[in-house]
């Protein structure tokens, strides 16, 4: 217990935003030491220092800072002081203090912090054993550094990892020890729990891990995929002072923006259509916010390796993730929430606010545009494809009520470029489906003329979609 509470303070920097992105990463010494600095707050940060030979590691708590100056003290396993300054970002000169000994020393800049929705500080099955999780940004590619470290006996070892291809249940890393060829590590975390599987030498041992704290994501400017630069739409918002949160876990990010004055809390969420991104929506949505006061948070859900779209269940964990950075840092009470998608984020739709409402119940409005329910779908669909929800809730599978208390506006134009007619046939047996498993469509929008992008394209229905979700969040 009582290694476990020191954890607890050590570590609890972890909590709270960061005040310089400067002096998180990754640093090497003058003398080939490394520090890795986790985080940084307001008052309080803390760093590993590793000898130059990995052969042994300590714990500092950054505990000062005033303008660039920074002091370090050191809380495990001994005693000592690092006070140094950080001349630029990637620059940083002082003096070491342990044991009565001054020297002074300089480290440049290895690696910059990129921040994962895996991050954070784990205890372990094993009584005093910890896990630290800090990812690390690579020529702009995700490195997960892990640490394990047994309090008790002092051991320890450092992995280099990599992200897995996120499933619909959990997200995963894995990699070999920097330390020993040998081992291995793979970390799982999904809603069910952590799982970690350490291998060491021709022994596998495998633990649970109980998150003792995350970190408050990292804002940037741009995402780690480079969609930004390929996105017309970036370089419009680029001066709207938008907010780039990389998911490396998910090979996602979410983009959030915020009107000056924010009325409630309000937040619509974006989920783009095929070949879209959250830039483009968020420029289509971005007069609508500043005229009725609401925020925009657009998800990316298409994975440049494979191209291929993301399940509902893993759109519906990157949602929560941005939800949750709201909440973490701007202390948004996620109580006025609507769901927008547009397109394939429409189709997804239906089976995200049903997650939802099976969930967390973020969503008062789930805003559906030019993406139905298919007419004709199998009983029998093959597996991990959108046809399963479908078939599950049409041939009630899921119940009668399935639906209920969601709330729906639906637009579809039978000029639709690509599906023509049939995209209001699906629209409308959407319509009928919501309504006959309990939900409720407060508006449809079947546009003889209209086309595929015809709710935002057309101000009036555009304006109905949003003053309906205000209605409902009054």
């Amino acid at each position: 217990m009582k290694y476990i509470n020191i954890a607890i303070t050590i570590f609890s920097l972890l909590l709270l935003p960061s005040l310089t992105k400067a002096a998180t990463g990754v640093w090497q010494t003058n003398d080939g030491e490394y520090i890795v600095v986790l985080s940084d707050s307001i008052s309080t940060s803390y760093a590993f220092k590793i000898a130059a030979q990995m052969d042994s590691l300590s714990f500092w708590s950054f505990n000062n800072i005033e303008d660039s100056k920074v002091v370090f003290d050191q809380i495990w396993p001994s005693t000592g002081t690092i006070t140094a300054n950080l001349g630029s970002s990637d620059s940083l000169t002082g003096t070491y203090i342990v044991s009565g000994v001054s020297s002074p020393f300089a480290a440049v800049k290895l690696f910059d912090y990129m921040g994962s929705g895996m991050d954070g500080i784990y205890s372990s099955s094993v009584t005093n054993r910890y896990m630290f999780v800090s990812t690390l940004a690579v020529n702009n590619a995700p490195l997960p550094l892990v640490i394990d470290l047994d309090i008790d006996t002092g051991k320890f070892d450092i992995f280099g990892a990599g992200f897995a291809e996120a499933s619909a249940t959990k997200t995963q890393l894995g990699g070999a020890s920097l330390l020993n060829n040998q081992n291995g590590i793979t970390f799982s975390e999904s809603d069910t729990g952590n799982n970690i599987s350490i291998k060491q030498g021709t022994s596998t041992i495998l633990l649970e891990a109980n998150p003792l704290f995350k970190p408050v994501f990292t804002e940037t400017t741009q995402d780690y995929l480079g969609n930004f630069s390929k996105s017309p739409n970036f370089k419009e918002l680029a001066n709207k002072n938008i907010k780039v949160i990389n998911l490396p876990e998910e090979e996602s990010y979410f983009v959030y923006w915020q009107p000056e004055k924010l009325k409630q809390g309000r937040v619509m969420v974006l989920v783009h259509g095929t070949g879209g991104t959250p830039y483009a929506e968020i420029d289509d949505e971005l007069e609508m916010g500043e005229t009725y006061g609401y925020a925009t948070l657009g998800i990316r859900w298409l994975s440049t390796k494979t191209l291929n779209y993301f399940s509902a269940a893993q759109v519906y964990r990157i949602i929560s993730k941005g939800l949750q950075h709201l909440k973490d840092k701007y202390g948004n009470d996620l109580e006025r929430i609507a769901y927008v998608g547009f397109s394939r984020g429409s189709a997804v739709s239906y089976e995200t606010t049903y997650i939802d409402l099976m969930s967390k119940h973020y969503f008062d409005l789930t805003i559906s545009h030019s993406g139905g329910i298919p007419t004709e779908v199998p009983m029998n669909p093959k597996q991990d494809t959108p046809d399963v929800f479908f078939a599950n809730l049409i041939y009630n599978r899921l119940g009668n009520e399935a639906m209920s208390g969601t709330k729906f506006f639906l637009y579809c134009g039978e000029k639709d470029e690509e599906w023509g007619t049939q995209m209001c046939e699906q629209i409308e047996y959407a319509k009928a489906q919501i309504e006959s498993h309990g939900g409720t469509v407060v508006e449809i929008i079947h546009d003889v003329n209209g086309f595929h992008a015809g709710y935002r394209n057309i101000l009036e229905y555009h304006k109905r979609g949003v003053e309906h979700f205000i209605e409902l969040t009054k």
